[in-house]
């Protein structure tokens, strides 16, 4: 059974899941293109703060898929032996075909008034709205995202249209991307768990028992934990290596918390993290999506004593009991009745319930590990996005 995979990204990937398959090939095919020409469509742009940003502007974005489709449709022409062939099959809320596609002009000399660049015959309707379905189709992808996302407001619904004429869109997948940051997207490839939790950490936190907003991902290809200010942030305000930490339920700070510490209990080297769950349940759920990626579990009698033995049996591997499940009444003592678990089996237990994330190093590197992971993603996320378009 999966753990819970919340924020925005995963709801995109799960609409992208839902699109035609058409329109989701014809995606990937200009995600290629894009990989190839990167340096001819992104460039550097300046923002109102005087921000370089390397981006590209949606109408410049729409007008290369436009020629990718021309050069698609000739290309099918030449293969066919066809003097015209559709790019491909338009589609709307009511999927039809192209028409009218017409022939790109001889080459011509510059008329008066005319840039010699501008093109007199018109773009078919069908091709334009071909290319602005892709071009929101890159965005629930993961390959691009409007670089004026609403990263402040967790709960902000979704745009009407996410490429606007006059935006920047700011390439986020892997082989386009220039963030040299650690993005929600970069981590999304082998995230297991995500979800939005409170943390105690600032200024305030000695005097506030709150706790500030945070998005958590465990990711288990990189075994790392990530924390991020928002579940659209382009950078990482932590990166924990659970290898080395140890997790504990804790009620002293929050009524349903978690620690997270070296398990060496040594608090200088490593400060630790305390994060609100708001439940029992996600408390549970947390602590077996932490064992599962290769954390360790330690009882909270071992985190308490500074002195504690790292190597004491109380420390625990998830291959150290396979089967087992984390239950906060085990430690509490309570008498309460156990709510549902998930329950831990061993790797190859839990690779027939789920598609493998091992990584090809051959693989292209245009195939952006976001695309792949929509399926996954539909399988653990509810569809609260817009409608396909």
């Amino acid at each position: 059974m999966g753990f819970t995979l919340e924020g925005r990204v995963f709801t995109r990937l799960t609409n992208f899941a839902s699109f035609p398959p058409d329109l989701q090939d014809d995606t990937k095919g200009f995600q290629e293109y894009l990989v190839r020409n990167k340096a001819s469509v992104f460039e550097t742009h300046k923002t109102k703060l005087v921000k370089s940003v390397y981006s590209v502007k949606g109408s410049a974005l729409i007008a290369v898929i436009i020629k990718w489709l021309e050069e698609q449709q000739l290309e099918d022409a030449a293969s066919d032996f066809r003097p015209k062939v559709p790019a491909s099959k338009a589609f709307n809320k009511h999927t039809r075909s192209l028409k009218g596609v017409a022939t790109p002009p001889e080459p011509r000399a510059a008329l008066p008034g005319v840039p010699l660049g501008e093109d007199l015959v018109p773009v078919p309707h069908e091709r334009r709205e071909r290319a602005h379905q892709i071009a929101e189709a890159l965005v629930h992808s993961g390959v691009l995202t409007p670089y004026d996302d609403d990263i402040k407001h967790l709960d902000a619904p979704p745009p009407d249209q996410y490429v606007q004429d006059n935006d920047l869109i700011v390439p986020v997948a892997r082989g386009i991307e220039e963030l040299h940051t650690t993005s929600v997207w970069s981590v999304i490839d082998g995230a297991v768990y995500a979800k939005f939790l409170k943390r105690k950490a600032g200024l305030l936190s000695k005097i506030s028992s709150s706790g500030k907003d945070v998005y958590v991902i465990l990711n288990e290809k990189t075994q790392r934990a990530y924390l991020f200010e928002s579940d659209l942030a382009r950078e990482a305000i932590a990166e924990l290596d659970v290898t080395n930490l140890g997790v504990t339920f804790t009620h002293d700070t929050f009524d349903f918390g978690v620690r997270i510490a070296l398990t060496s209990n040594d608090e200088d080297t490593v400060k630790p993290e305390l994060l609100d769950m708001g439940s029992k349940f996600a408390q549970q759920e947390f602590v077996n999506a932490w064992t599962s990626i290769g954390g360790r579990y330690r009882d909270s009698q071992n985190f308490r004593r500074p002195n504690a033995d790292p190597n004491a049996a109380a420390a625990q591997r998830p291959e150290d009991s396979s089967t087992r499940t984390i239950n906060i009444d085990d430690e509490s003592g309570t008498s309460e009745t156990p709510i549902a678990q998930h329950t831990l089996g061993s790797k190859m237990d839990q690779s027939k319930d789920k598609p493998s994330n091992d990584v090809d190093p051959n693989a292209d590197p245009f195939e952006a590990p976001l695309a792949r992971h929509a399926v996954s993603a539909m399988n653990n996320t509810t569809n609260t996005g817009p409608p396909p378009p």
